[in-house]
């Protein structure tokens, strides 16, 4: 009997040493997957994203599922099966159920693909899980104004308005504005509203936006309008007024990348580094010109942060890009030789 005990113990010891071995593994795995996620970058070596199966553990210490964060690798290398497989195993009650990250994420990835109603029903479950939310704000307003729901879209705005978030109230203005048009009592009575909760009586972006609400026009030549003034305030040094325009200015228009980039540009200027990098990253991995100036004042950024090896991994970058403009390659050879 008392072999028995300890031969019990001795397993029991045994599986607390296993696990214990895969937790400390899977710590450094999260930290760089981790990184990269919160990044929006994708620096991460392939081999090392599927070294790790995803199953034990299967969630990070933020309770997002590992595979969810590994399918967003595959995606970007075009494998859309792959990634698609990923997601829709993340989402099992058995990891996680509660986050609805990757039903966010399959959502636009399904309305990429033009399978709206497939869209539609993850999107609206990623939503009213966690409606605080700008990645899954934006994917169900752009589901409701592809579906023309301004019914729908009122009543998901509603759930949101009380959030000191003002991106909320831009997009479902510009979603809103995209099914109904422009002069819409509904906008418009709720504009002031939206001044006085964020302070923007006097706000040269708001006033600009407002008008486009009351006459509407050409999207290019609105968003080129809000850039020239953005312009102005840079020359000026009012870099993170600038900054804020050149925001407007791509919500109007954004296709245009070089609206992301001045606005990161300006960030960066103004000393706001994550708002900067953000932008940054925008430019670099979602639109990606393939032009090397995003890469080269990243880089230069983070030499000014003292992050050195990563500046220096985006100026290569960026030389490899042929952007040649700013001195690149005097700095790369004073911070990177």
């Amino acid at each position: 009997m008392r072999f028995i005990i300890k031969l019990i113990i001795i397993f029991l010891l045994i599986g607390a040493s296993y696990s214990n071995f895969k937790v400390f593994n899977s710590s450094e795995f999260q930290s760089n997957i981790m990184y990269d996620y919160n990044n929006n970058s994708f620096l991460v070596p392939w081999k090392y994203i599927i070294s790790n199966k995803g199953i034990y553990p299967n969630v990070t210490d933020t309770a997002l599922p590992i595979k969810f964060l590994q399918a967003r690798y595959y995606e970007e290398i075009d494998s859309i099966e792959k990634a698609k497989k990923l997601y829709y195993e993340s989402m099992s009650e058995k990891i996680n159920p509660y986050m609805k990250a990757a039903e966010a994420e399959i959502a636009d990835l399904l309305y990429r693909q033009k399978e709206y109603d497939s869209a539609y029903y993850y999107a609206r479950q990623a939503f009213y899980a966690l409606p605080n939310s700008n990645v899954h704000r934006t994917i169900y307003f752009k589901v409701l104004k592809h579906r023309k729901d301004s019914i729908e879209l009122e009543k998901a705005f509603s759930r949101i308005k009380q959030y000191n978030n003002s991106s909320h109230w831009v997009n479902y203005f510009y979603e809103r504005y995209a099914i109904v048009g422009s002069g819409d009592d509904q906008i418009l009575s709720l504009m002031s509203e939206y001044r006085e909760k964020f302070n923007l009586q006097k706000d040269v972006g708001t006033d600009i936006l407002e008008k486009f609400m009351k006459q509407g026009g050409n999207k290019v030549v609105k968003s080129v309008e809000v850039s020239l003034e953005a312009s102005s305030l840079f020359q000026d040094k009012k870099y993170i007024d600038a900054a804020e325009l050149f925001v407007v200015a791509s919500q109007i228009e954004e296709t245009e990348y070089t609206f992301y980039e001045n606005a990161a540009i300006s960030y960066n200027l103004a000393g706001s580094y994550d708002e900067a990098s953000y932008y940054f990253d925008k430019v670099i991995y979602e639109i990606n010109p393939g032009i090397g100036k995003s890469e080269f004042y990243k880089g230069a950024m983070l030499i000014k942060l003292d992050s050195v090896a990563k500046g220096c991994d985006y100026l290569v970058k960026a030389l490899n890009l042929g952007y040649s403009v700013g001195g690149v390659q005097q700095v790369y050879n004073q911070f990177c030789n």
